[in-house]
């Protein structure tokens, strides 16, 4: 009800009542390869054979045709205005089917993604914003529609996932309440990150669906959506996005951390991007915090880290390596509680010892 509420205030200005979510339509859920793989060229295809039709009968169409389009047009935009939905569709389907080649068909096509995009059904909305871009190149209403579109998959994907970045532990910043609904959202997301505006729609796209990709979890997932991210970084430097793009990277990196006893090179990865996002904080206090607070848990692992293979050397009386890591975790805070147990544990080291190179990390957990 969230959803369908925050969607009609985005496109009518008014709250509706006594209306059921996704109660108005079937709306079967195909998945992106069906969409893209079996019917891309087919549905193209009909598109070019339709722009051909247009032209050569839009010479003879009569005042009549083009009265009657927009008299359907007139009475489905009222429909959604006063939030009818089944008689919108209804409407615009009849209109747009009776009269494709007006002047107004278009406006017919973009009523019924107003009313899927308000009601939440990402599937229809993308298909009719299909329709409109590959139908009807010349519609001036086309940045509208998309802008529309890719509302109501932002709003599927919220309601789908959240990336808490003041989480105490970066593991536990995605949060992914229904994962079907963020897979719902890519099927406008995907369209929109290759066709939409450069500037505003298509870099949101773009990051809507790595995010997916770390909502999907799992070694691959995580994989991919780090190249969806750096894909992203590549392709808008410049981008209002790019501080978050750089976060949620660096989460990407920090949730498969596995604690002090495995490889760190996920948590060095994560700091150099920390360091990154910081030369995009724009002096804004809400993004000071967020690097603040990452590299504060980064270091406190760091420390974690550098102390238990301390520990490690220490109880196999390897004292040269122990020295070196002990020194290791009070060099970086010397004020922590890390770097405090250090402290007390470097003066239990015997002093008459031969010091010896530490051995890496890999040396250590193999034994």
């Amino acid at each position: 009800m969230m959803l369908r509420t925050f969607l009609l205030i985005f496109f009518c200005g008014i709250i509706p009542s006594g209306l059921v979510y996704g109660s108005a339509f079937d709306d079967d859920v195909r998945s992106e390869a069906e969409l893209d793989d079996d019917f891309r060229l087919s549905r193209q295809e009909a598109a070019a054979d339709f722009r051909v039709r247009a032209r050569e009968i839009s010479a003879v169409i009569g005042p009549e045709y083009q009265a009657a389009a927009n008299r359907y047009y007139v009475k489905a935009r009222n429909h959604f205005v006063r939030m009818e939905f089944v008689d919108a569709v209804d409407t615009a389907l009849d209109g747009y089917r009776s009269y494709p080649y007006a002047n107004k068909a278009p406006h017919l096509a973009h009523v019924l993604v107003k009313v899927y995009a308000a009601s939440g059904f990402p599937t229809s909305t993308r298909r009719w914003l299909v329709d409109l871009w590959e139908r009807y190149p010349g519609y001036t209403g086309i940045g509208q529609a998309m802008n529309e579109a890719l509302t109501s998959a932002m709003v599927l994907r919220d309601r789908g996932m959240t990336i808490d970045m003041k989480a105490e532990d970066p593991r536990e910043s995605v949060q992914v309440d229904d994962i079907s609904l963020v897979l719902a959202a890519n099927n406008i997301f995907r369209f929109l990150a290759i066709n939409g505006d450069r500037k505003t729609v298509a870099p949101v796209a773009q990051l809507g669906l790595a995010r997916s990709l770390l909502a999907e979890g799992g070694k691959d997932k995580i994989f991919n959506a780090r190249l969806a991210y750096n894909d992203f970084l590549l392709a808008y430097p410049d981008h209002p996005l790019v501080f978050d793009a750089l976060i949620e990277l660096s989460i990407s990196h920090l949730i498969t951390y596995r604690g002090p006893r495995f490889d760190v090179g996920v948590v060095l990865d994560a700091a150099h991007l920390i360091n990154q996002a910081e030369l995009y904080t724009r002096e804004d206090p809400q993004r000071v915090e967020i690097v603040r607070h990452f590299r504060s848990i980064i270091r406190g692992w760091q420390q974690d880290r550098d102390l238990y293979a301390a520990d490690w050397y220490f109880d196999h009386r390897k004292w040269g390596a122990a020295k070196y890591y002990y020194q290791e975790v009070i060099n970086r805070d010397a004020s922590s509680d890390q770097g405090n147990r250090a402290t007390a544990a470097l003066q239990e080291v015997p002093s008459d010892t031969v010091p010896e190179p530490p051995m890496r990390i890999v040396d250590w957990l193999r034994l």
